[in-house]
This record gives structure tokens, sequence and C-alpha cells, in this order.
């Protein structure tokens, strides 16, 4: 079985740019029905 976990995360910034704070929103756990690789290019 594979599993994912996934988090989101909001960064805040002023207006004149300085980053304020990097919030957490959500986070996600999940079982996969396939494999998670991707093939690499073919030859």
């Amino acid at each position: 079985v594979f599993t994912r976990h996934n988090v989101l995360r909001r960064k805040v910034f002023a207006l004149d740019g300085t980053p304020v704070a990097d919030e957490p929103l959500t986070d996600n756990h999940a079982r996969l029905m396939y494999q998670p690789f991707l093939e690499g290019p073919r030859a």
C-alpha cells in the first residue's frame, strides 16, 4: 500500500512585501490506488 501526505500552508505578507506569517491550513493523509512513481523518459 502506498500513502501520501500533503500539507497546505498560507504565507502572509505585509503590504510592503515583508513576510508576516506562515500558517498551516490543513493536512491530508491518503492511501493511493496506484504506484506514485513516474517513469523516466524512454530512449
